[in-house]
């Protein structure tokens, strides 16, 4: 092939290439290493002041409360070109990223009610009794993962939109006051200062960055995500009822899951908005494929 090319293979640089890429790319790869940064803080500044113990329970803690992490990603990797083909239309984005956050919030709103009412069954049958001074933990990481869930997702659409920069910058200050308020809370608290201070690093990021749609962007995008509210309340308040029946705890445990996450889903479907329904009927083909704008 060398010897046929027309021209000899060598490698070459086009700086203006180059340059417009790397604008691109570099804010986006710091913005991760840096949102992924704020997760080092109990391997790394906190494992001196509580122990290797407790930091093999928060690192435990950590993995399962932000277990519906790990399945919403595969979905943030799919929104990225979903948001970019749509830059030029940022009401369309909006649209569209209310419904991401509604969703998310959806998923990550049953994890979170249902570890904090039978959680600590839950982790006595699966893991055993050892695992239990960490069941606190593990509910505020699920919080965490409730917030950070829509972090993610806004922080996608902004960089669809091409606003790389500000998001790497707002990460990067978000991740900050997340060290910060954990190694403070720490000192204060014990090792669930983690978890707390990663919902503080959280709580304060997520509106700074909705902000970065424009104006009145805060009220559009997370407003629909309330709705959750109403699903996580009949959820807790069914699963506390049933919480408090003489059943054996890993018995108990089950029971309420089950309850509280078939109470969830029936309220959240009737509760929720038309959209929803009309899309979940699509996929599972049980209607035919309408306008999904109602």
């Amino acid at each position: 092939l060398y010897r046929v090319a027309p021209w000899p293979i060598r490698p070459a640089l086009d700086r203006h290439a180059a340059r417009r890429l790397l604008r691109v790319g570099v804010p986006v790869q710091l913005g991760r290493i840096v949102n992924q940064a704020q997760f080092w803080v109990t391997p790394t500044l906190v494992a001196g002041m509580i122990g290797p113990e407790a930091v093999g329970l928060l690192q435990w803690a950590a993995g399962n409360g932000r277990k519906p992490l790990e399945f919403l990603e595969n979905v943030v990797r799919v929104s990225l070109p979903h948001f970019s083909i749509l830059q030029d239309d940022a009401r369309e984005v909006e649209r569209l990223l209310s419904r991401y956050v509604l969703v998310f919030a959806l998923v990550c709103g049953l994890w979170l009610a249902v570890l904090a009412v039978a959680g600590r069954d839950l982790v006595a049958l699966v893991y055993t009794a050892r695992w239990d001074p960490a069941v606190g933990a593990l509910v505020l990481f699920a919080g965490v993962g409730l917030l950070v869930s829509l972090r993610v997702i806004v922080g996608t659409a902004l960089v669809g939109l091409g606003h790389m920069v500000f998001t790497a910058r707002v990460s990067a200050i978000g991740a900050l006051v997340t060290i910060v308020a954990s190694v403070g809370l720490v000192l204060a608290v014990g090792g669930v200062g983690v978890p707390l201070g990663q919902l503080v690093g959280a709580a304060v990021t997520l509106p700074w960055l909705t902000a970065g749609l424009g104006r009145g962007a805060i009220v559009r995008v997370l407003t629909p995500a309330l709705a959750v509210l109403v699903p996580i309340t009949v959820a807790v308040g069914i699963g506390l009822v049933v919480h408090g029946t003489a059943l054996t705890p890993p018995l108990r445990g089950l029971v309420t899951a089950a309850t509280m996450t078939l109470a969830y889903g029936t309220v959240a479907w009737w509760t929720g908005p038309v959209w929803l329904r009309t899309v979940a009927w699509q996929e599972l083909s049980l209607r035919p494929a309408t306008s999904d704008r109602a």
